[in-house]
């Protein structure tokens, strides 16, 4: 992974800061350390190889609703508490294609989604829309799960049919890099703005 703020001598030192058990540093620290190149790239929008090898664009997005509203408008017969019992979720959640690892290769794999990378790096894309924690949760999903996979030669897709469950070493990788991603936003403290004197 090449990009002007990630050094791979910055990230070895910060191994001595990072516990060696975070599942997260050692996915970066590999990322980092490969010889291909992984972009991140925040944008709704993104450039993808076919498999006519043609150029196309694809895009993304986030909604932001709230299961049991949006259900209280059209099951109108419920009430929200009767929603709710039936499963409804009473939080904010996103909704919609928010995120896409794009491959080298990755238009070739019978296996995958068809897109690739259009220029050989591999290209994590994450929509602008997302919240920084749901990003850093996408995030997580994207480079941690596929681009690692990838580097590391193991399948990168989820599965054949798209459906959750078909590659159980990746769904497993992907669920503790999310976990640990949640629990490093739950430790984080607060920041306290310090007032500043200024002389005037």
């Amino acid at each position: 992974m090449q990009c002007q703020m990630c050094k791979a001598e910055s990230i070895a030192m910060q191994s001595i800061a990072i516990p060696f058990k975070s599942l997260n540093f050692q996915a970066l620290k590999t990322l980092v350390n490969d010889t291909l190149v992984v972009d991140v790239i925040v944008g709704n929008e993104y450039l993808y190889r076919d498999i006519n090898d043609s150029i196309r664009q694809g895009s993304l997005t986030s909604v932001y609703t709230n299961e049991l509203t949006d259900a209280t408008q059209y099951m109108l017969q419920y009430t929200a508490a009767q929603l709710k019992n039936m499963g409804f979720r009473d939080e904010i959640r996103a909704s919609g294609p928010s995120g896409i690892t794009l491959l080298p290769g990755g238009e070739r794999d019978i296996k995958g989604d068809g897109k690739g990378s259009v220029n050989g790096h591999i290209v994590v894309v994450l929509s602008s829309d997302l919240t920084a924690r749901d990003a850093a949760r996408k995030l997580a999903h994207e480079a941690y799960g596929h681009a690692l996979f990838f580097i590391l030669r193991k399948d990168p897709n989820h599965a054949e049919d798209k459906a959750r469950g078909g590659n159980q070493e990746l769904e497993d990788q992907i669920q503790r890099s999310i976990e640990e991603t949640e629990r490093n936003y739950g430790d984080v403290k607060p920041s306290r703005s310090k007032k500043i004197k200024r002389d005037h």
